[in-house]
């Protein structure tokens, strides 16, 4: 049983230190949680919840995720960050494509804070209320 135990452990923390992050979900979180002093941020802020080994379940958009998508149109702004995920994170190149994604972003989030949400004025209103699925206020 220790054995057992042992080798469950050793596995548990093999896929803690070879877990990797999104490279764009990373960026997108951290630049929303920062803007509106969020808590937390998760994926379904954008992505609808779409039953477990959906194939390609990222693709699968709630209403905000659907704006984003039409205000970031043709950009492809997640195959940009993929594109550069492999080098290092000093890298020049890496830096550079991620400014350039961010300054997208950021760009879209501007025009997405001042259309109007169905519940709390406009979409700027709705995340510093904590109204949109996905995201937590500090308490």
């Amino acid at each position: 049983m220790k054995k057992f135990r042992f080798a469950t452990w050793c596995c548990l923390v093999a896929m803690v230190l070879n877990t990797t992050v999104v490279s764009a979900q990373g960026i997108f979180r951290t630049e929303v949680k920062n803007r509106y002093d969020l808590k937390t941020v998760s994926c379904y802020t954008c992505h609808a919840r779409v039953p477990a080994g959906t194939e390609n379940a990222k693709q699968f958009r709630n209403d905000l995720g659907k704006k984003f998508d039409a205000l970031l149109k043709g950009k492809k702004l997640t195959a940009q960050l993929a594109a550069v995920k492999e080098l290092d994170r000093e890298d020049s190149k890496r830096m550079a494509v991620e400014a350039a994604v961010l300054k997208e972003f950021c760009a879209a989030l501007d025009k997405l804070e001042a259309t109007k949400h169905p519940e709390a004025g406009t979409y700027k209103d709705a995340f510093k209320k904590g109204l949109i699925e996905g995201v937590k206020l500090k308490e």
